[in-house]
């Protein structure tokens, strides 16, 4: 059995989760549907306000677990009020995720057991940085150069020199660190 966040994940919208939403929303449909529309736009300004990397995903999912709470009978009085409680918890959630993701070394998904496979990883990841074009290879390089103070104050000045946000530096080495982790995974298997 799993934790309460994979229970979380098992659980999908349906109709009547839906509606039971709708219904709290206000008695009549087309007013119920206006007013889900406008909860909807609130939560994606709070997501968008709060720099979180997926405003559209945390506000799906903050809507879905009011929902998941009124089908198992959770009584809300005030709507608005309950949706920014939900919300400041998702967003919480996503913070703590992408600080995870954002700190973990590339090197650690690797984890080499002997000399020989730790040569091997090196010159898969290797190769997979040269598929990279060179603009990508250098952010994703200058990204993870440095530690501590010096790190932080490279990352300030690279976002500042691709005049983008520090969030929007992060996402891009994050995806680049995925592309790559996967590269260097499928090269590992194919040439044992």
């Amino acid at each position: 059995m799993g934790g309460p966040a994979e229970q979380r994940n098992k659980w999908t919208l349906h109709r009547h989760a839906f509606d039971q939403l709708l219904d709290a929303l206000g008695a009549d449909r087309d007013a119920a549907g206006e007013a889900y529309e406008r909860l909807r736009k609130r939560l994606l300004k709070f997501f968008s306000w709060e720099r979180c990397s997926e405003p559209e995903a945390c506000t799906d999912e903050c809507l879905n677990r009011i929902a998941r709470n009124l089908e198992r009978g959770e009584d809300i009085q005030k709507m608005d009020q309950y949706a920014l409680g939900v919300a400041r918890l998702v967003l919480l959630e996503a913070k703590a995720r992408e600080r995870k993701i954002t700190t973990m070394p590339l090197q650690a998904h690797l984890a080499p057991s002997s000399d020989a496979e730790a040569e091997r990883a090196i010159t898969c990841l290797e190769k997979c940085l040269e598929s990279l074009d060179a603009d990508q290879r250098t952010l994703l390089v200058e990204y993870h150069r440095g530690m501590g103070r010096e790190r932080i104050e490279n990352r300030r000045r690279l976002a500042a020199q691709l005049g983008i946000e520090l969030n929007a530096l992060r996402n891009r080495a994050m995806r680049l660190r995925e592309r790559v982790e996967n590269c260097v995974r499928e090269r590992m298997k194919s040439e044992m």
